[in-house]
């Protein structure tokens, strides 16, 4: 039987596990075995459907330090961040449950004294929902736990870079007797979902790469099923001239270094207005230079390792391109000589041409490029120069300046200095090659259900 191997790329890629892959037999089981879930789970009311989830939502909270350490030690981030991915986690799976009832409850559309015309929200069937290693669990959170109150079944492939995880999910499920077969989930790689997607099911949720949905949609298509994507991102930090320098470049730090820079929509490309250009630069050279670089593990973690091996490779061909067309290095760094794995520098880069990678394609690592700007124009300009449409972050104090930019820029979703978009109300929901459909909130509750119209007498 095929294996996934589970490594820790702190510890040089130390064996951690190991899961089997999924066969094409057993795939065609689970979801054989879901749709028939689906049916039972349906019967059930919606009261006992949050029950069901309550049970495993209290398990997970519980359980939450073992499921913390094991994704440090398996995708390498901080353990500090991923006690904090499982808090917020934890925080929307608490919200979909308690306010299930008020977005899933029947709607009154027309009403007069003989007739009357409600929407009932029902369920789609078998969903397919692919999750990637960045977030393992808060994503999976938003793509599920709506979806499984709404009464669908779920069928789940995850990332093999954090198979070990996956495992310790689905045991919470089993462990909290959560009914059989609604949640499965399949072990592997793209051969897996190949597999799946050509079974009998009727949504596609999907979390990952621009190339990889292009073929998706194409098969959503031919199956005439909706599908759900979040794609790459290459969103923009514009910074005008009137802003707290000492606080706009802490909240450009974590905006992009989080997770070491794996994250789709965070900041990856910095537009500077000219006047405060070198002064931005430099404190954020000294700032990164202060980061303490250590295993996940340690609660004093500043900089951490990248998930794989590749996201080196991929780092290379990026950086490459940008020195060989003049761009400069403003960061020292260094790795102390006891730290193997695939650990990277922090990288601020500046000389920065339109032509080079690491302008036109998502940065999925810890470089960020830095360019100026000398009139609003040019900075609205250079904001909408890339094909994705995530977020985008605006640092000024001129109210009028930040309405103004929330009207021009090409996304939306658009953060004012460290006023966060991201709630458990607000739906996610982006534009160009970034994304099709939307998700969490009152809008995500409704996304993954069939709209039934029933009009009558009174």
């Amino acid at each position: 039987m095929a294996k996934i191997y589970s490594t820790n790329p702190s510890e040089n890629f130390k064996l951690l596990g190991e899961v089997e892959i999924s066969s094409e037999s057993e795939i065609i089981e689970k979801v054989n075995k879901s749709k028939i879930a689906q049916v039972k789970w349906a019967n059930l009311t919606l009261d006992e459907r949050i029950n069901h989830l309550r049970k495993v939502m209290n398990l997970f909270s519980i359980r939450k330090d073992e499921i913390s350490l094991l994704i440090s030690r398996e995708m390498g981030m901080p353990i500090t961040q991923s006690k904090f991915e499982l808090e917020n986690g934890l925080n929307y799976f608490n919200w979909y449950l308690e306010n299930a009832k008020k977005y899933l409850s029947p709607k009154v559309t027309f009403e007069n004294e003989s007739e009357i015309h409600r929407i009932f929200y029902e369920a789609r069937w078998v969903v397919w929902v692919m999750i990637p290693w960045n977030f393992p669990f808060s994503i999976f959170i938003r793509q599920t736990i709506q979806s499984l109150l709404v009464w669908n079944s779920i069928v789940l492939k995850h990332s093999k870079e954090t198979c070990l995880v996956w495992k310790m999910i689905e045991k919470v499920f089993v462990d909290s007797d959560f009914p059989s077969d609604v949640f499965n989930e399949v072990y592997g790689s793209s051969e897996v979902a190949d597999i799946l997607v050509k079974q009998d099911i009727k949504m596609i949720c999907f979390t990952g790469s621009t190339k990889v949905w292009k073929s998706l949609y194409k098969i959503s298509a031919e199956k005439f099923i909706p599908i759900v994507v979040e794609l790459w991102g290459s969103a923009p930090g514009v910074v005008f001239e009137d802003v707290n320098i000492d606080e706009t470049v802490e909240i450009i730090y974590n905006k992009r270094f989080l997770n070491w820079g794996q994250v789709c929509d965070w900041l990856k490309r910095l537009i500077v207005h000219e006047n405060i250009y070198d002064e931005v630069v430099e404190k954020l050279k000294i700032l990164l230079e202060s980061k303490i670089i250590w295993i996940s593990e340690n609660e004093n973690t500043d900089i951490w390792p990248l998930v794989w091996l590749k996201q080196l490779e991929n780092i290379e061909k990026q950086m490459t391109d940008a020195l060989s067309k003049w761009a400069k290095i403003v960061t020292w760094w260094y790795k102390p000589k006891n730290l193997e794995g695939s650990y990277y520098a922090p990288t601020l880069l500046t000389n920065i041409s339109f032509d080079m990678q690491v302008w036109n394609e998502e940065v999925f690592w810890p470089v960020l490029p830095i360019v100026s700007f000398k009139t609003y124009d040019e900075a609205i300009s250079l904001a909408n120069d890339t094909e994705y449409g995530l977020w985008a972050y605006i640092f000024t104090e001129n109210i009028d300046v930040f309405d103004n930019v929330s009207k021009d820029v090409k996304t939306w979703m658009i953060w004012l200095n460290n006023v966060s978009y991201e709630t458990t109300t607000n739906p996610f929901w982006w534009v160009k090659n970034s994304w099709l459909w939307r998700e969490n909130g009152e809008f995500w509750f409704h996304d993954v259900c069939d709209l039934k119209i029933v009009s009558r007498k009174k």
